[in-house]
Protein backbone atom coordinates (compact mmCIF):
# COMPACT_ATOMS: atom_id res chain seq x y z
CA UNK A 1 0.00 0.00 0.00
CA UNK A 2 1.28 3.42 -1.11
CA UNK A 3 1.90 6.34 1.39
CA UNK A 4 -0.22 8.24 -0.83
CA UNK A 5 -2.97 6.67 -0.80
CA UNK A 6 -2.99 6.62 3.38
CA UNK A 7 -2.71 9.97 3.46
CA UNK A 8 -5.35 10.78 1.01
CA UNK A 9 -7.88 8.79 2.79
CA UNK A 10 -7.38 10.58 6.53
CA UNK A 11 -9.50 14.17 6.00
CA UNK A 12 -7.79 17.43 7.24
CA UNK A 13 -8.82 19.51 9.50
CA UNK A 14 -10.41 22.13 7.62
CA UNK A 15 -12.60 19.59 5.59
CA UNK A 16 -14.00 18.00 8.67
CA UNK A 17 -14.92 21.94 9.79
CA UNK A 18 -17.12 22.03 6.37
CA UNK A 19 -19.99 19.50 8.08
CA UNK A 20 -20.13 21.92 10.72
CA UNK A 21 -23.27 24.20 10.32
CA UNK A 22 -22.34 27.65 10.56
CA UNK A 23 -24.68 29.77 12.82
CA UNK A 24 -24.07 32.69 11.49
CA UNK A 25 -26.50 34.84 9.19
CA UNK A 26 -25.02 34.86 6.06
CA UNK A 27 -25.77 38.52 5.79
CA UNK A 28 -22.06 40.18 6.73
CA UNK A 29 -20.04 37.11 6.62
CA UNK A 30 -16.61 37.67 5.79
CA UNK A 31 -14.68 34.53 6.79
CA UNK A 32 -16.07 30.94 5.90
CA UNK A 33 -16.73 29.03 9.43
CA UNK A 34 -14.43 26.05 8.30
CA UNK A 35 -11.64 29.25 8.09
CA UNK A 36 -11.88 30.38 11.48
CA UNK A 37 -12.28 27.01 13.25
CA UNK A 38 -8.99 25.84 11.93
CA UNK A 39 -7.78 29.29 12.88
CA UNK A 40 -8.84 28.76 16.31
CA UNK A 41 -7.81 24.93 16.66
CA UNK A 42 -4.46 25.77 14.90
CA UNK A 43 -3.65 28.94 17.47
CA UNK A 44 -5.52 27.00 20.58
CA UNK A 45 -2.41 24.20 20.02
CA UNK A 46 -0.14 26.84 19.89
CA UNK A 47 -1.21 27.98 23.41
CA UNK A 48 -4.04 30.75 22.88
CA UNK A 49 -6.17 30.85 25.88
CA UNK A 50 -8.37 33.60 25.17
CA UNK A 51 -10.57 34.73 22.28
CA UNK A 52 -7.84 37.81 22.22
CA UNK A 53 -4.91 35.18 22.10
CA UNK A 54 -6.89 33.68 19.09
CA UNK A 55 -7.20 36.87 17.07
CA UNK A 56 -3.61 37.96 17.38
CA UNK A 57 -2.83 34.69 16.72
CA UNK A 58 -4.22 35.59 12.97
CA UNK A 59 -3.27 39.27 12.95
CA UNK A 60 0.62 38.09 13.42
CA UNK A 61 0.36 34.64 10.68
CA UNK A 62 -1.16 36.25 7.50
CA UNK A 63 -0.06 33.85 5.20
CA UNK A 64 -1.36 31.14 7.11
CA UNK A 65 -4.84 32.86 7.15
CA UNK A 66 -4.69 32.80 3.80
CA UNK A 67 -3.46 29.80 3.19
CA UNK A 68 -6.81 28.12 5.21
CA UNK A 69 -9.22 30.67 3.57
CA UNK A 70 -9.23 33.66 4.81
CA UNK A 71 -9.32 36.16 1.95
CA UNK A 72 -10.73 39.44 3.14
CA UNK A 73 -7.86 41.64 3.76
CA UNK A 74 -8.04 41.98 7.47
CA UNK A 75 -7.97 38.97 9.93
CA UNK A 76 -10.83 38.23 12.08
CA UNK A 77 -11.29 40.34 15.39
CA UNK A 78 -12.07 39.65 19.09
CA UNK A 79 -15.98 40.04 18.19
CA UNK A 80 -15.92 38.04 15.34
CA UNK A 81 -14.88 34.74 17.43
CA UNK A 82 -16.90 36.14 20.21
CA UNK A 83 -20.10 36.17 18.21
CA UNK A 84 -19.18 32.87 16.50
CA UNK A 85 -18.45 30.71 19.80
CA UNK A 86 -21.74 32.45 21.13
CA UNK A 87 -23.57 30.79 18.50
CA UNK A 88 -21.85 28.07 17.58
CA UNK A 89 -23.07 24.26 18.23
CA UNK A 90 -20.18 22.87 20.69
CA UNK A 91 -21.50 19.57 20.25
CA UNK A 92 -20.90 19.55 16.75
CA UNK A 93 -17.26 21.34 16.82
CA UNK A 94 -16.36 18.91 19.60
CA UNK A 95 -17.18 15.93 16.48
CA UNK A 96 -15.30 17.66 14.15
CA UNK A 97 -12.11 17.61 16.60
CA UNK A 98 -12.65 13.80 17.59
CA UNK A 99 -13.47 12.85 14.10
CA UNK A 100 -9.93 14.29 13.21
CA UNK A 101 -8.05 13.22 16.00
CA UNK A 102 -9.33 9.84 15.65
CA UNK A 103 -8.31 9.78 11.96
CA UNK A 104 -4.78 11.04 12.24
CA UNK A 105 -3.93 9.14 15.87
CA UNK A 106 -5.79 5.41 15.07
CA UNK A 107 -2.93 3.31 15.29
CA UNK A 108 -1.64 4.70 18.44
CA UNK A 109 -4.90 4.34 19.96
CA UNK A 110 -5.02 0.15 18.95
CA UNK A 111 -1.81 -0.54 21.06
CA UNK A 112 -2.53 2.45 24.43
CA UNK A 113 -4.88 2.36 26.76
CA UNK A 114 -7.72 4.97 27.91
CA UNK A 115 -7.69 6.52 31.49
CA UNK A 116 -11.08 7.27 32.65
CA UNK A 117 -11.16 10.09 35.51
CA UNK A 118 -13.66 12.57 36.70
CA UNK A 119 -12.67 16.26 37.67
CA UNK A 120 -14.71 18.98 38.35
CA UNK A 121 -13.77 22.46 36.88
CA UNK A 122 -12.00 25.06 39.23
CA UNK A 123 -13.76 28.61 39.54
CA UNK A 124 -17.08 26.55 38.29
CA UNK A 125 -18.34 26.67 41.61
CA UNK A 126 -20.48 29.65 42.91
CA UNK A 127 -21.97 29.53 46.37
CA UNK A 128 -24.49 26.90 46.28
CA UNK A 129 -24.58 26.01 43.00
CA UNK A 130 -22.30 22.99 42.96
CA UNK A 131 -19.03 22.92 40.64
CA UNK A 132 -19.16 21.29 36.64
CA UNK A 133 -18.19 17.97 37.00
CA UNK A 134 -16.74 16.27 34.25
CA UNK A 135 -15.82 12.13 33.27
CA UNK A 136 -13.08 12.63 30.53
CA UNK A 137 -11.07 9.28 28.37
CA UNK A 138 -7.65 10.48 28.43
CA UNK A 139 -4.98 8.80 26.02
CA UNK A 140 -1.74 8.36 27.33
CA UNK A 141 0.12 6.90 23.96
CA UNK A 142 -1.55 10.78 22.59
CA UNK A 143 -1.16 12.60 26.14
CA UNK A 144 -4.31 14.23 25.52
CA UNK A 145 -8.19 13.71 26.86
CA UNK A 146 -10.24 11.80 23.65
CA UNK A 147 -13.81 12.64 25.48
CA UNK A 148 -15.34 14.02 28.03
CA UNK A 149 -18.84 14.36 29.10
CA UNK A 150 -20.50 16.16 31.75
CA UNK A 151 -21.70 14.25 35.18
CA UNK A 152 -24.98 14.95 35.96
CA UNK A 153 -25.79 15.84 39.68
CA UNK A 154 -28.13 13.16 40.23
CA UNK A 155 -25.59 10.44 39.13
CA UNK A 156 -22.11 9.21 39.66
CA UNK A 157 -19.19 9.03 37.49
CA UNK A 158 -19.68 5.28 36.98
CA UNK A 159 -23.29 5.90 34.84
CA UNK A 160 -21.06 8.82 32.76
CA UNK A 161 -18.30 6.64 32.44
CA UNK A 162 -20.14 3.66 30.91
CA UNK A 163 -21.57 6.13 28.83
CA UNK A 164 -18.15 7.59 27.74
CA UNK A 165 -17.25 4.80 26.65
CA UNK A 166 -19.91 3.23 24.91
CA UNK A 167 -22.65 6.28 22.92
CA UNK A 168 -25.09 3.69 22.82
CA UNK A 169 -25.26 2.43 26.77
CA UNK A 170 -28.91 3.11 27.32
CA UNK A 171 -30.02 4.42 30.89
CA UNK A 172 -33.28 2.56 31.71
CA UNK A 173 -34.33 -0.48 30.70
CA UNK A 174 -36.76 0.26 27.84
CA UNK A 175 -33.96 0.99 26.06
CA UNK A 176 -33.54 4.80 25.55
CA UNK A 177 -30.16 5.64 24.44
CA UNK A 178 -27.93 8.47 25.57
CA UNK A 179 -28.13 11.63 24.11
CA UNK A 180 -24.92 13.30 25.42
CA UNK A 181 -23.16 12.24 22.67
CA UNK A 182 -25.98 12.60 19.59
Amino acid sequence: MSTEASSTAVPSLYELFLEVPDPRHARGVRHSLAALLTLTTTAILTGARTLTDIAQFGRHRRKLCKVIGITHRKSPCISTFHYLFKALNAQKFEAALEAWLLAHHASALKDGTLHIDGKTLRGSRQGEIPGVHLVAAYSDTLGTALRELPVDTKTNEHKAALRLLNPSYSRSPRGVAADALS
